[in-house]
């Protein structure tokens, strides 16, 4: 049936991968929750860290294929898609990047405060009682589910740009809440579900972990993959 071989081969041009990728390890000297306060660098483990995964995209076949490059617009996700860039060399179809908002870090009161602090309400950065509990107050917040939100929605976005493009694929370096609500996308979570995984060191991101999602024409992930990246002091930062 020609129409039905012109559908599938319509259908499977339509499907591409969508590489979401947590920034490398930062300098951060005073051990603070970061969030968007600018200036904060990659530490030279993390330029080594985003370098490696460079390498693994190419071990496993996939640096040729991404049509086009995107980052979170704080530096330290900037740095690492540059220097992922600088290891793919010959094999990087382009060297530019684009910035993207759908992939920022949360906004959130707590930036600012002490890695012990938050280590002390567990990570709950986005319950108000735990906020309250270190400010003394619930200023207004970003929800994990507004983030989850703009990550789906970021991803559906990415997966346009490649159908309007025939690229194959396309990367995006974000951060941790960014890449875990991936994560869960992938694995067909909701937003909810960030509690159950919370305390789970082998679900939760590592430095340059790739989450890579095969996306098709309805904007679906239909199949998946990871490189699991770097677990030295692997913070939810």
């Amino acid at each position: 049936n020609l129409t039905l071989g012109a559908s599938l081969l319509i259908s499977l041009m339509s499907v591409c991968t969508v590489h979401v990728v947590r920034h490398g390890q930062v300098h951060n000297p005073d051990a603070v929750f970061y969030g968007r306060i600018e200036g904060f660098r990659l530490a030279d483990v993390g330029v080594k860290q985003a370098r490696q995964c460079g390498q693994k995209l190419i071990e496993q076949g996939y640096a040729a294929d991404i049509g086009a490059f995107f980052s979170s617009p704080q530096l330290r996700a900037r740095e690492t898609v540059e220097n992922i860039v600088n290891a793919l060399g010959e094999e990087a179809v382009c060297t530019n990047y684009s910035i993207l908002e759908s992939f920022n870090e949360i906004e959130s009161p707590l930036q600012g405060t002490s890695i012990a602090n938050c280590e002390s309400i567990k990570w709950e950065l986005y319950n108000p009682e735990c906020i309250e509990k270190l400010l003394g107050s619930v200023p207004p917040f970003e929800t994990f589910e507004e983030a989850y939100n703009r990550t789906k929605q970021g991803i559906e976005e990415l997966a346009h740009v490649c159908r309007e493009n025939n690229y194959k694929s396309v990367l995006v370096t974000s951060h941790g809440a960014c890449v875990l609500a991936a994560k869960l996308i992938a694995n067909k979570m909701q937003a909810a579900d960030r509690t159950e995984v919370l305390d789970d060191k082998e679900f939760y991101p590592k430095y340059c972990a790739v989450i890579s999602l095969t996306i098709d024409s309805d904007d679906n992930c239909i199949s998946h993959s990871e490189i699991t990246g770097e677990a030295t002091d692997n913070k939810k930062v």
